[in-house]
């Protein structure tokens, strides 16, 4: 289930001053330890969408996409709202086609 963005990972700077980042972690069947660290998250935990340039702030937006490809599986929509692809400031946004139940978190277990 989607939550709010955080500012610190809005700000974050993987590819420049406040280009962005987001954490997305793939459900399992068990429970999960009750903290967390993202960076030590293992390929098969999750994955992580950095914002590719400065001012991306990828995670402005976050939310539940339903089935937009009709697989059956829920689908997440992830905005870069300064993405620069299509010309200076124009935005992003990207979806996330789901395979299994996920949940997504910003900056720890929330």
């Amino acid at each position: 289930e989607p939550r709010g963005s955080s500012f610190d990972e809005l700000r974050a700077n993987p590819n420049g001053a406040a280009s962005g980042k987001v954490h997305v972690l793939f459900g399992r069947s068990g429970p999960r330890p009750p903290s967390l660290q993202l960076g030590a998250l293992a390929d098969s935990d999750g994955i992580i969408f950095p914002g590719t340039a400065s001012q991306d702030y990828c995670g402005l937006n976050i939310s539940r996409g339903g089935d937009l490809n009709q697989d059956g599986q829920n689908d997440l929509l992830l905005s870069c709202h300064g993405a620069s692809t299509l010309g200076a400031y124009r935005g992003a946004t990207y979806a996330i086609f789901g395979t299994a139940s996920t949940a997504l978190f910003k900056d720890g277990l929330e």
